[in-house]
């Protein structure tokens, strides 16, 4: 708390801070960053960017991901 602007802290540090228990707090946000770091986290995980996402949400498992029935 004592990092907090409002509580005369600097932002900058406060937002280094806030993204680094953001990244602790998530399983999958922690393991991306033990396997890419920081430019994992950056480009969304696993270093592929958007792309990822978007497999993720149209296929439901992204690239080799378990395929659908006909």
């Amino acid at each position: 708390m004592k990092e907090h602007p409002d509580k005369g802290g600097d932002p900058e540090k406060f937002k280094t801070l806030t993204a680094a228990y953001d990244v602790l707090c998530d399983k999958e946000k922690r393991d991306i960053y033990d396997k890419y770091g920081e430019d994992g986290i950056k480009q969304g995980g696993g270093g592929m960017g958007s792309h990822g996402d978007i497999f993720s949400q149209m296929f439901g498992g992204g690239m080799g991901g378990r395929e659908r029935g006909p």
